[in-house]
């Protein structure tokens, strides 16, 4: 990468009185062209949960791991584990897609 005399960062090849960028320099510009946290968590809701909303997704949460432990004793974890199985139950499988949603919206939030 270089960069031109007013400071902007290109690819390509180097004109005449341009400078190459350090790695500072092209860490900042990568980093200034990624999407934000906010961005990236409001991309994973439309797709996956279909504008579901977080309340919503977290109670369905919490009603699944209160209905695995009261009905059958699963453990929330065990609950979870069952989502990976060869041949999991439909519930299983849908509650460990929720959860790992929700644990990578969680990861975005806390660098918000």
């Amino acid at each position: 990468m270089w960069v031109d005399t007013f400071g902007n960062l290109y690819e390509g090849d180097c004109r005449a009185g341009d400078r190459a960028a350090t790695p500072e320099e092209v860490a900042a510009w990568e980093q200034s062209r990624s999407p934000s946290p906010l961005q990236q968590i409001l991309e994973l809701e439309a797709q996956q949960v279909r504008d579901m909303a977080r309340f919503d997704r977290e109670q369905a949460l919490a009603s699944a791991e209160a209905l695995a432990l009261a009905e059958f004793g699963i453990e929330p974890e065990d609950l979870y584990a069952m989502g990976a199985g060869p041949n999991p139950p439909t519930a299983a499988l849908n509650y460990r897609r929720l959860k790992d949603l929700d644990n990578q919206i969680k990861a975005l939030r806390d660098q918000l």
